[in-house]
């Protein structure tokens, strides 16, 4: 999911969601971060298998400052690699046994909302 810091508000937050994931070259993204990264936002929760699409083994770049929503629906800036491999994880295991499949019941837009809900409190890119 990607957010920029416009147009709508969620009790009094401004905010404008689109539900898609922005990607380009590395030329695009350069250019794009330049002005935007700041105020642009790019939210992964946990196993959303659509966080995945456009993969940087074939040259495409995300956009945007990375938010990652663990399991719990904390919200993460800098969150390492491996910290993240292990909160998928922990995601996957908790979902065994409930019927769908982990990585698109994570990206239910309200599983989303509840986790930005959750941490309108906090600033994590401080």
């Amino acid at each position: 999911m990607f957010l920029t810091t416009t147009n709508t508000t969620l009790d009094n937050f401004p905010f404008s969601l689109t539900c898609h994931q922005c990607t380009g070259d590395s030329k695009f993204a350069e250019n794009f971060d330049l002005k935007y990264k700041s105020s642009s936002f790019r939210f992964v929760h946990n196993n959303d298998i659509v966080t995945r699409v456009a993969p940087s083994a074939l040259g495409y770049k995300h956009i945007g400052t990375f938010l990652y929503i663990d399991a719990a629906k904390n919200l993460h800036h800098d969150i390492r690699w491996w910290n993240q491999f292990k909160d998928r994880v922990k995601g996957s295991i908790e979902d065994l046994g409930k019927p769908g499949i982990d990585g698109i019941k994570d990206h239910d837009m309200g599983l989303y909302l509840k986790g930005i809900e959750k941490n309108l409190d906090k600033n994590p890119i401080a």
